[in-house]
């Protein structure tokens, strides 16, 4: 009866593992985490992917929590890793009235979302991505900052903050700043992306006056 109980959550593990090995081969499986330390999770694993080594070490337990300090103390041990969410920035883009139904501010649609990584994706720390993008009003540099667990998201709903029933949340902003009698010589930033180890790294480049100006931002994802 007791064994029962735990009968669906092991299916469901197995399942999850399924759609994984599916899109990528492995020789090994460790399990971690308390529930890894359940004998019977252990021996179905192995009955269910007999073709594949079956790790179970010593205080796997704690494997997740040792691997939190580690990762504290010694971010640089992890070469890659893969997004759990995916982010990007508001940008608009020409109306089609053909095409698009909603979003509509004068001849543009607005609130599109633009990708810079999307969930599943797997990024190197440190790693860095530039975007071209038009600011919305030539006197005012302002990129807005989304975050979805969607991968084909299309517009950003102005969610403040993330619940499971909104599909999206606002992570920040980054503002361009200059003097009050200057204004950026076109609507057009270089946005510079560097994914650091639990946050984004952002730099917009944009000029005004013919110098050039330069606004950072940085965004925890752990929050």
């Amino acid at each position: 009866m007791i064994e029962g109980l735990f009968s669906e959550s092991i299916d469901e593990i197995k399942k999850h593992v399924d759609r994984l090995l599916a899109q990528n081969s492995v020789d090994a499986i460790i399990l971690v985490d308390g529930f890894s330390e359940s004998k019977r999770i252990y021996k179905s694993m192995k009955e269910s992917f007999e073709n594949i080594k079956i790790l179970n070490p010593d205080e796997c337990g704690l494997s997740v929590l040792k691997g939190a300090v580690l990762y504290g103390l010694q971010s640089e041990q992890i070469a890659k890793r893969v997004s759990r969410y995916s982010y990007g920035f508001s940008i608009r883009k020409p109306f089609d009235p053909e095409v698009h139904l909603m979003h509509r501010l004068c001849n543009e649609l607005e609130d599109v979302f633009r990708p810079i990584i999307l969930a599943g994706e797997t990024v190197v720390s440190n790693e860095v991505r530039e975007y071209r993008y038009r600011a919305a009003y030539s006197s005012l540099i302002n990129v807005e900052f989304y975050g979805t667990r969607v991968t084909n998201f299309k517009y950003v709903n102005n969610c403040e903050n993330f619940k499971p029933e909104f599909p999206c949340f606002h992570i920040g902003d980054i503002v361009g700043k200059y003097e009050s009698n200057g204004k950026p010589d076109n609507d057009e930033v270089l946005l510079r992306v560097d994914f650091g180890h639990t946050q984004l790294n952002v730099t917009a480049e944009f000029v005004v006056k013919g110098e050039k100006k330069i606004a950072n931002a940085r965004f925890e994802l752990l929050k």
